[in-house]
């Protein structure tokens, strides 16, 4: 069964490399548009990336990109054999990612957030990777677009769950707190896996990453 991988802040697609190449399975990276295009055209592009005819996969979505994953619940979530969210925000229906997310602070900077789009920066960009080598940071601040304004701002819809839900929780998290974390699991009424590491567990605890998604698509 494919796995799907869901990018998030931006992120390049070349950050899951370490955990896919521990999987058996076989699996994808969605690399959406640098800062542009709607949560619908987000969501078609993890549709165009299944499999032909009705066989299921699994999504596995970091940080904002759990919006993308709810819109493509809300869309065809026949094909759908799990979703498995890693230091996820993921609003509730009827409400956006600029609602909840921790990096905007106060609304008034919002209006600025959707028309640019969510870039982070170098500073925030190394605090996230605490155990990455400098190499790789260095490469990620240069790699790192934008997550496009317009899936910050609009509200996700009802999406249609499959039975089997994940999320991986990182305690040190310094970009979405433990305390949101805990929430959007418990709405979502998901499995529970821990790691104690930042935002990007795919850089600083792959091999566990790997092993969790492993156990979980299984």
């Amino acid at each position: 069964m494919t796995t799907l991988f869901l990018t998030g802040g931006g992120l390049p697609g070349w950050i899951w490399d370490q955990v896919r190449a521990q999987l058996k399975e076989g699996s994808e990276v969605i690399q959406f548009p640098d800062g542009n295009g709607t949560l619908a055209e987000h969501a078609q592009l993890v549709i165009d990336a299944m499999p032909p005819g009705d066989e299921k996969v699994n999504l596995v979505a970091h940080s904002v990109s759990a919006a993308v994953a709810a819109e493509v619940a809300a869309r065809v979530p026949e094909r759908l054999d799990g979703v498995l969210l890693i230091a996820s925000l993921l609003p509730q229906s009827g409400k956006s990612l600029v609602d909840v997310l921790p990096l905007v602070g106060p609304k008034l900077v919002a209006p600025q957030l959707v028309k640019n789009g969510l870039k982070l920066s170098e500073k925030r960009l190394r605090a996230m990777g605490p155990g990455v080598a400098s190499v790789v940071l260095d490469k990620l601040v240069r790699e790192t677009g934008s997550f496009s304004g317009k899936v910050l701002a609009e509200p996700i819809g009802a999406p249609l769950w499959p039975a089997r839900r994940g999320y991986v929780m990182t305690t040190q998290d310094t970009a979405i707190p433990v305390g949101f974390q805990t929430r959007i699991a418990k709405r979502l009424d998901a499995t529970v896996y821990t790691l104690a590491t930042g935002h990007l567990p795919m850089l600083t605890r792959a091999r566990e990453l790997a092993r969790i998604i492993e156990q979980f698509t299984s």
